[in-house]
């Protein structure tokens, strides 16, 4: 009998270690539960190709819905614990209560069928504001300025770990949380317009434009130290190119009067041939490289993942779909005099769309994970759960349109 008991602790044993085991190396889970009577629907996503680690939170109870999501987090299943919820005539408003610590979560409001996170409608009802005042973490923005010169402002509100590229007619200014930033010349005169640049991980990559037709080298530097180097090119690429996308290591470029393509790789600082008029380009979209006509690249820009403009029926001046269909969200810009109101939506539900701020310019944006930095006017912001935040003002970026910014995430 003692050695039965034994051998059922044992194998009991097992089973707990192959479900810890699978629940840390597994997909994740999909599992319904209920909280004081709302509904939850609980989506865990791990492992997954193309796709962050997250969790997703659908929570419904008669014709109240929301839902939430958290990236980069595996804390076992049933993370609800409660659910804090409140309505008046002007907002319906919510926040799951989780059993692990941590500000994970900010309170959400529904108003007139769109969703706000709280720190979007702060102040403007006094009995929201009385719901959500336990639970806000909305970040306040520092008015202290970390550095500034003539033409550039940089405020303390910059995000840990952000590095962000911001040209300048010269070269580059780095702007973090650590130096303020660092003046980088680049250039011996004033370039107006530096179309051939982009940002590869750490590295600002930009052509040579010193010279005046063609070129026969790129010119990186790593945001990290704020080293430069160089990767060289023969034979010589013409001025008369576009860069067609970025992945992975590499930055791809299509010259049009040479009507070829070619992959720089930063990591390996080469520059390789690998399209032409005999064996047409590469074009990157929905997740794998597809053949097309040298001479329809010549005609127009053709563009790594290109995105639909409608959603669900509706047409958007721009569409984004960042991240995968697990784990990411849709950006959808819609113009209104002269402004763009932007909405995030989760891939899983695009009938939730949630209000993120409003823009002067969609030619000026960059998503670092969940955060989206963005232009409004002469000022850069940053968005996130919790709010905006001011980063820098800059007054040549308002007025030329073709200076841009990049933000490496390190």
């Amino acid at each position: 009998m003692k050695r039965t008991l034994i051998l059922l602790a044992i194998l009991f044993g097992f089973y707990l270690l192959i479900q810890v085991i699978f629940n840390y190396v597994g997909p994740g889970h999909n599992i319904e539960y209920t909280v004081d009577g709302y509904n939850i629907h609980e989506v865990l996503t791990q492992h997954q190709k193309e796709e962050i680690d997250n969790y997703y939170f659908e929570i419904t109870k008669g014709d109240i819905i929301f839902n939430f999501q958290i990236d980069n987090l595996r804390q076992g299943s049933k993370l609800i614990k409660d659910i804090e919820y409140f309505k008046n005539v002007n907002y319906e408003c919510m926040i799951p209560i989780l059993r692990i610590k941590g500000d994970y979560l900010n309170v959400v409001c529904k108003k007139d069928g769109i969703y706000y996170n709280y720190s979007d409608i702060k102040g403007n009802d006094p009995e929201v504001d009385n719901f959500a005042v336990k639970y806000d973490h909305t970040y306040e923005n520092n008015d202290k300025v970390l550095k500034d010169n003539a033409n550039l402002f940089v405020y303390n509100n910059l995000i840990k770990e952000h590095y962000i590229a911001l040209e300048y007619y010269k070269g580059i200014y780095i702007i973090n949380n650590k130096n303020g930033y660092k003046r980088i010349s680049l250039f011996e005169k004033e370039v107006y317009n530096k179309p051939l640049s982009a940002l590869v991980n750490n590295y600002y990559i930009v052509a040579d434009y010193n010279q005046e037709y063609d070129f026969h080298k790129f010119v990186l530097v790593d945001l990290e130290n704020s080293s430069k180097s160089e990767i060289i090119s023969n034979p010589a690429i013409s001025f008369n190119s576009y860069i067609e996308g970025v992945l992975d290591n590499s930055v791809y470029l299509f010259d049009r009067d040479n009507k070829k393509q070619y992959e720089i790789n930063v990591k390996n600082k080469t520059v390789t041939e690998i399209g032409n008029e005999n064996n047409g380009v590469q074009i990157y979209q929905n997740g794998k490289f597809k053949n097309t006509n040298v001479y329809e690249a010549t005609d127009k820009e053709i563009l790594f993942n290109t995105n639909e403009k409608t959603v669900d029926g509706v047409d958007y001046a721009k569409v984004d779909l960042i991240g995968g269909d697990l784990s990411g969200y849709y950006y959808m810009y819609e113009l209104n005099n002269g402004e763009y109101t932007v909405y995030r939506a989760s891939a899983r539900n695009l009938n939730i769309k949630t209000y993120l701020f409003k823009t002067s310019n969609i030619n000026h944006i960059v998503y670092v994970g969940t955060n989206v930095y963005y232009l409004k006017n002469d000022k850069i912001y940053a968005y996130s759960n919790l709010g905006n935040h001011l980063i820098l003002s800059y007054k040549d970026i308002m007025y030329n349109d073709d200076l841009k910014f990049y933000v490496y995430n390190s």
